[in-house]
Formats: structure tokens, sequence, C-alpha cells
């Protein structure tokens, strides 16, 4: 169901489904899944919002918004730079992530986006002041469902079983792909 404003709904099938990240030795709750709909004829504007039901008549209890940014002067930038979730809650790595910023820059990279599960206050400071020079996006990011978020037991949860830091890993990475699309020519993860 694809969502236009308050008034309309346009309902409309899957198509397809793929799963995004193949779990052959894995056995996980979350797997996550790209879904294909088709868009009927003469519908030319992305839809605000997405929402998944089983049949039309059911009752949505999940939606998406739907990011369409596009450049505001038709152009698209070069380089944007998609980095994994940073996990460094008590891990000083600023100058790191400074010295890796300024590198990336230097090689023309127009923008870097970053995800934080819990990050050290000085990578909090080096984020916000790339924020504000309009160098770098940063996103809060938590694990979904019953996965820990307090940042000790998260941390420990990623260090105990990589596994599971390598199953979310395509989350932020594939969020990242998908807002800057209509932004930049080259999307680098």
């Amino acid at each position: 169901m694809c969502i236009r404003d308050r008034d309309k709904t346009l309902i409309t099938k899957v198509v397809s489904y793929t799963v995004l990240w193949h779990m052959y030795r894995y056995v996980e709750r979350y797997i996550p899944y790209m879904v294909d709909c088709v868009m009927p004829a003469g519908v030319k504007e992305a839809p605000l919002a997405v929402s998944l039901v089983n049949d039309e008549c059911d009752r949505a209890t999940n939606i998406q918004r739907v990011n369409n940014e596009r450049p505001k002067d038709g152009k698209k930038k070069d380089f944007v730079l998609c980095s994994q979730a940073l996990d460094y809650y008590a891990d000083d790595f600023s100058i790191r992530i400074v010295e890796f910023l300024e590198a990336m820059f230097m090689f023309g990279i127009d923008k870097a986006v970053f995800y934080e599960f819990k990050v050290h206050p000085n990578i909090k400071k080096v984020l916000e002041y790339y924020k504000k020079l309009g160098k770098v996006d940063s996103y809060l990011f938590s694990l979904p469902g019953d996965y820990p978020n307090i940042p000790y037991i998260q941390h420990k949860l990623f260090k105990e079983k990589i596994d599971v830091r390598w199953i979310i890993e395509p989350y932020p990475l594939n969020d990242c792909f998908y807002r800057n699309i209509h932004l930049y020519k080259y999307v680098l993860l």
C-alpha cells in the first residue's frame, strides 16, 4: 500500500522480494529483504510512505516513510561515502576519524555518512563539527527487536558474537545507499 497524502491510499501488489543478506550458516530472526511493488500506470511521483499488509483489507500496523530527496538545483554531486555503524562508546578514536575524513575529502568525497550506536563524546564532537561544515551526515542507529540497545551490552554482543555484527551491517549501508542514490553520482561503501 502506498500512501500519497492524507486522503488517498494507493494499493498495489508485491511482485517480488529478495533476501539482501544470505545467511546460510546463521539462524537468525531478522533477515533483510528487498520488497518490490509496481506503481500503477499513470502514477509518476514517488509515494510519501509505504506499508505492507497480507491482504488489501487488512489494517496496516507498519509504515515506512519514503525518502525521495533530489538535488534542489537538479545536479548530483560526485561522491558520498557510507560508513558502517560506529560502535565506539568507550574508545576515543576521534583523531583517527578526523584523519580518515580529511583523507577522504582530499580524495574528492563530497560527504560522509555515519550511523552511530553509542559513540565516545569526542567522536560525537568530531561528527558535529563536520556536520556544521556540511561534510557529514550522521544518524542514530539501534538494533532491531529484542537485541540489546544498552551500550555496554551491545558492545559486548558485537565482540563476542561477530556474526550478529555481520548480520546487522547491511542495514545502515543499504539505508545510506537509498538515501543518497538521487543526490550523488557515486555511492561508496
